[in-house]
């Protein structure tokens, strides 16, 4: 959590569908936590199915919006599990995505 996903070959990773908004770093991030467990499996994917809202969440304080912490995050990947894993696992992605906004988180 705290040093965030390690790649050691970038080549052996999924390209960034997003490149030009979302960083390499965050990019990485993602793609170490699809691999963490079942509960993130497929999140990279997401963001080719989702892009646009995975974009309007990840600027959403860029545009004079609420900060993305305080926003419902695209898709079904807090649809199961007590509230506290749900919190947890938002401030895993918020980590992964926007490393700024962790301590609003």
């Amino acid at each position: 959590f705290l040093r965030g996903g390690v790649v050691l070959d970038r080549k052996a990773r999924g390209a960034n569908p997003c490149n030009e908004w979302l960083s390499e770093e965050a990019w990485d991030n993602i793609s170490e936590l699809d691999k963490l467990n079942q509960v993130f499996a497929g999140f990279s994917s997401a963001f080719e199915q989702q892009s646009s809202e995975w974009q309007e969440w990840y600027q959403s304080d860029m545009k004079g919006g609420e900060p993305p912490e305080k926003l419902d995050l695209p898709g079904e990947l807090l649809s199961q599990g007590s509230d506290y894993e749900k919190k947890f696992r938002k401030m895993m992605i918020v980590r992964c995505l926007r490393p700024d906004r962790v301590n609003y988180a």
